[in-house]
């Protein structure tokens, strides 16, 4: 991307304006340790003019990026469900009003539908096949309007050790990912106790 961006720009980095997002939950000093090596970075192979490196909560990103295409500026409650963690931030008159971050994300709801095909379905499959039903037939709700497609699924049978197919539908997936979704309705209920 930053190469592609040098021959954009002739060969010149300098008003290349660059946002570094950080976990809420970083810790001071690994923000600051962190930070310091952005900018050294930037320094040596960018721009000496650190006002183009940005940095700011990963709660915010998804704020920014309204705000940069919208223009305006609202009251907005972000939750960035990520890979490893899931991001809550309130943010009003421009900063962020409070935040909080978990480790229950997408990781998690990977490793709850292999867990409910092994427990239920006696079938082995990986992450990647997980990560396919979740983005087919993955849900929050057993009763949707608009309910995907059962989705077929392959993987290995673990009493026989062949290779076999069941079907999997939404609301078997919202069932397995209850808990998971529960902890971050429960995260995003303290987030808004506090304000």
């Amino acid at each position: 991307l930053i190469r592609n961006k040098v021959i954009l720009n002739g060969g010149k980095l300098s008003d290349t304006k660059i946002i570094w997002f950080y976990p809420a939950s970083m810790l001071e000093n690994r923000y600051n340790r962190f930070k310091q090596i952005w900018e050294t970075l930037f320094k040596r192979n960018i721009s000496s003019d650190l006002s183009n490196l940005i940095t700011m909560s990963e709660s915010v990103a998804p704020f920014y990026h309204y705000r940069s295409t919208k223009g305006a500026t609202r009251n907005v409650v972000s939750i960035d469900i990520g890979g490893g963690t899931t991001e809550i931030a309130v943010i009003a008159l421009m900063g962020i009003v409070c935040d909080q971050s978990i480790r229950v994300a997408g990781d998690e709801f990977t490793n709850n539908i292999v867990d409910y095909v092994r427990r239920e379905h006696n079938m082995l499959i990986g992450e990647r096949t997980a990560e396919n039903i979740k983005i087919n037939v993955g849900a929050a709700l057993t009763d949707i309007d608009n309910p995907p497609d059962d989705y077929p699924v392959n993987g290995r049978d673990l009493i026989t050790g062949i290779p076999k197919q069941v079907t999997v539908n939404y609301a078997e997936i919202a069932g397995c990912l209850d808990k998971s979704i529960a902890k971050i309705e429960e995260a995003v209920m303290k987030t808004l106790e506090i304000t």
